[in-house]
């Protein structure tokens, strides 16, 4: 554990040498947070990814301990370009950023560097990110939590629990998205706008959906229940989201670590 206090956990809040003490009492991970800037029906504001990602890896910070890099505002969001105010970057461009970033980490000392996005359209992206920049130096140590079978697999069955179904939980805007962004912070969401949109099983039309734009499955740009949000269904759902990716990164630290010291081992 950590043996000083930090009076941030967030690195852009800290002084240069705040960052130099907590490296050598033993921060040696920084948690790389993407988000989006994109639509979420009529009802939540398009920084909504954002805002949960950067509030569930505050607390997995917290307990790990890392640090946090400053969010990544927008990613990969092609699929919700027919709604004014999205902003979408190509895959070049956010691979760019990443490798850069990562550049500057491992410059200064940090032994891990964490990267995760509550938005499902990075998932994909950020794996073959990932990917590239490992196999280009397999020294880094460079871990995604980019399986969104984490997310569906905890936030799912945790409404279920509460009552919601699948359905109306909802991919994105529905019932899990609204019930997180009103525990944060009721101001943002305008629940006398909100309206049920696509309730269905959409693995049949995924592939539409992503070939075609989120507007040819739900012409709202909802995928789920809104109505249904509750803010302390929304408290939940965050606690238990940290404790799946504190849980995910702190598991890969400890096999990475395993790994580097049979290396040295065997050296």
């Amino acid at each position: 554990r950590l043996l000083m206090k930090l009076r941030s956990h967030r690195l852009a809040d800290l002084t240069s040498p705040e960052v130099a003490e907590a490296l050598s009492a033993g921060v040696d991970s920084i948690i790389v947070p993407v988000g989006s800037t994109e639509q979420h029906g009529a009802h939540l504001p398009l920084s909504t990814d954002s805002l949960h990602t950067v509030e569930v890896l505050d607390r997995v910070a917290r307990d790990l301990p890392a640090l946090v890099a400053p969010l990544i505002p927008v990613g990969r969001a092609d699929h919700h370009m027919a709604f004014p105010g999205t902003i979408t970057v190509r895959q070049e461009t956010l691979h760019a950023i990443i490798g850069d970033w990562c550049d500057s980490f491992f410059r200064h000392g940090f032994r891990h560097v964490l990267i995760y996005s509550g938005h499902g359209g990075n998932a994909g992206p950020l794996a073959a990110i990932i990917a590239d920049l490992v196999a280009m130096d397999g020294r880094r140590s460079i871990i995604g939590c980019t399986d969104w079978a984490l997310y569906d697999g905890t936030l799912f069955p945790r409404a279920e629990a509460h009552g919601i179904g699948k359905f109306e939980a909802g991919w994105h805007a529905g019932e899990l998205e609204t019930s997180m962004i009103l525990a944060l912070d009721p101001r943002l969401v305008l629940m006398d706008r909100a309206r049920p949109g696509f309730i269905g099983d959409l693995d049949a039309c995924r592939d539409v959906l992503m070939r075609d734009g989120v507007q040819a499955v739900a012409p709202s740009g909802v995928l789920g229940d809104p109505t249904l949000g509750d803010r302390e269904r929304g408290a939940d759902y965050l606690a238990a989201l940290t404790a799946s990716i504190t849980r995910f990164f702190r598991d890969a630290i400890d096999r990475r670590a395993a790994a580097d010291a049979r290396q040295r081992a065997t050296a």
